[in-house]
């Protein structure tokens, strides 16, 4: 097993096609989308023990599908160089983000989670959840396209109401409505924290951003507020002031 996984390091320490160095920052409101790259896929349970071993670069693209998810959650406990992790269109669901939410809670490196376009719903941000409340170096999280909805979004509210490191948060297109959106303000008025919050491609209708717009009578930090229903134009200005008062403090 140790002949084996000093040849997977040494592999991927030649091979950047398993391992995707990040090297443009996320520009504001914009998807990140890494170049895609492909290997002849090593076993995320030997993966994961190279990264227990804290021997590999500090980010990581996986093109593998969701199997050894389980692994990597418990990699994350002990590594200490992995700083962006990004496993993106691979099918994870509830359960894979169960397991990456565990390795969340112990882990003090990790600041880039990039999960869009999988399968993660309800249980899965729950879990996530629960792993903002504990963790402490988490900054961007993107569950762009993913199932989340507004048990979701109100589980991931009551993180936000703990979590004191994430700055940037993606819930496109998880068919949130305006119970979720009203839940997320919610959880703001209690967050010092974020700043971008991007809510585009769902349901939260005038009611939800109403419910958002109250929010900054207590959140002074949010900056980014990014959605597409349609609001009235006196709605939408108001969203803009209280915003730009925010960003006027910085």
């Amino acid at each position: 097993m140790h002949e084996a996984l000093s040849e997977l390091e040494e592999k991927m320490g030649r091979d950047r096609k398993m391992i995707q160095v990040f090297t443009e920052s996320q520009q504001e409101g914009e998807r990140f989308v890494p170049d895609e790259f492909h290997l002849a896929k090593p076993r995320i349970e030997d993966l994961a023990a190279v990264l227990k071993r804290n021997s590999i670069p500090t980010s990581l693209c996986l093109l593998s599908g969701p199997e050894g998810v389980e692994a990597l959650g418990e990699a994350l406990k002990q590594n200490l160089t992995l700083t962006n992790l990004s496993w993106n269109s691979n099918h994870i669901g509830d359960s894979e983000a169960q397991a990456l939410a565990e390795g969340l809670k112990e882990n003090s490196t990790l600041m880039n989670l990039y999960l869009w376009d999988n399968h993660i719903g309800p249980i899965g941000a729950e879990a996530l959840a629960e792993g903002l409340k504990e963790n402490s170096a988490l900054m961007n999280l993107d569950l762009w396209d993913n199932h989340i909805g507004d048990d979701g979004s109100q589980a991931l509210a009551e993180g936000l109401k703990e979590n004191s490191t994430l700055t940037h948060l993606v819930l496109r297109g998880n068919t949130i409505g305006p119970r979720g959106a009203e839940a997320l303000a919610e959880g703001l008025k209690q967050n010092s924290t974020l700043m971008d919050l991007n809510l585009k491609s769902n349901n939260i209708g005038p009611r939800g951003v109403e419910a958002l717009l109250s929010m900054f009578q207590q959140n002074t930090t949010l900056l980014y507020l990014e959605f597409d229903c349609d609001v009235s134009a006196d709605l939408g200005e108001a969203i803009e002031e209280a915003l730009e008062r925010n960003r006027s403090r910085r």
